[in-house]
């Protein structure tokens, strides 16, 4: 999925994964830190952090050629080997460690949970990584609508596909079941973002400095006060997330092209992969040290940056250890 005519995409990459860390960058006993700033805080960020990348990856999924190129099986399966190889390897590492950890011995390990975790991907070891699944299930579906339905016929059957995938949002029914709550959300703002790279694709991307720092400044007020006010509505949440996604893509047109958002975009895949792990070994150090909650934060937003970045340039400079399968594992693109 080549990007290297959108610099916003570098960009978004850049601000999705900031947001995803500092959204995880907090005590697993969130009374530790109510009525601080990090509660609203992250109420905000859990708005549309997630909602971005999905926005994202619709986003260069239309402008993607090798399914096309190489047939749909192959495609789906590539996707499939690079998106599971991290997430069933580094659940297998630490399941036996982690339970132990979180459970202070091995009672309650029945087949029961073990067929909860491996069907419900936020049960899962690592339980942020619903993400990669989730995202699996998108490109199946979409990659499939993609290959048999070509030109206008495929925008009206994916616009009619997206009205039954917001009924399923507002639809009382929820289950975490096979991704299906993450899944029914996602496919909106895949598709949202699918409409969006048809809708500028052809147009000049002028700056208009002043117009977009207005829209940044309104939509980020209306968006902080919509999330602490109506938190719970479906419908505010939606838009919230939608109006969030436009602010962050008026920020990436006036950012423009550097090599810090070149460097992050092109390894957000290893620093997403690895940061919640460390954070995860930094907060139960942090727990048992008694730390206060702004120090916890502190130390879990700087090991869940560093050490991943770490990762991904001690790797890159090891090309002698390099191959396919630590290429997958390590989220090497």
């Amino acid at each position: 999925m080549s990007h290297k005519k959108w610099s916003e995409i570098d960009v978004l990459y850049s601000i999705g994964t900031i947001l995803v860390i500092l959204g995880h960058s907090h005590s697993s006993d969130w009374s530790t830190f109510a009525g601080t700033f990090l509660n609203p805080l992250n109420t905000f960020i859990y708005t549309f952090h997630m909602p971005l990348f999905f926005f994202v990856a619709g986003f260069l999924f239309w402008n993607s050629t090798s399914l096309e190129r190489i047939g749909y099986g192959k495609w789906i399966k590539n996707k499939t080997v690079r998106l599971l190889t991290p997430y069933i390897v580094l659940s297998l590492i630490a399941f036996v460690p982690k339970y132990y950890v979180e459970n202070h011995g091995f009672d309650g390990l029945t087949p029961n949970y073990i067929f909860e975790i491996i069907f419900v991907p936020r049960s899962s070891v690592w339980g942020h990584f619903w993400f990669l699944p989730t995202l699996l299930l998108l490109y199946v579906f979409w990659g499939f609508s993609k290959r048999f339905f070509q030109s206008k016929k495929a925008l009206v059957f994916w616009a009619i596909l997206s009205v039954v995938s917001v009924f399923l949002y507002f639809f009382p029914y929820s289950t975490n079941w096979f991704c299906f709550d993450d899944f029914k959300q996602a496919f909106i703002f895949f598709f949202f973002g699918m409409i969006t790279n048809q809708t500028i694709k052809d147009k000049p991307r002028t700056a208009h400095t002043p117009y977009r720092i207005a829209w940044i400044i309104i939509g980020t007020i209306f968006s902080v006060f919509s999330s602490i006010y109506f938190n719970q509505n479906k419908i505010m949440l939606l838009l919230t997330a939608m109006v969030m996604i436009s602010v962050c893509w008026q920020i990436a047109v006036l950012v423009g092209q550097n090599k810090i958002t070149m460097w992050i975009s092109e390894n957000n895949f290893t620093i997403y992969i690895y940061s919640w792990p460390v954070q995860s070994v930094v907060m139960i150090l942090a727990e048992k040290l008694v730390f206060p909650w702004y120090l916890t934060t502190l130390s879990m937003f700087s090991a869940g940056i560093c050490v991943p970045v770490l990762i991904a340039l001690v790797y890159k400079k090891s090309s002698r250890l390099n191959n396919h399968f630590l290429d997958l594992l390590v989220g090497a693109k």
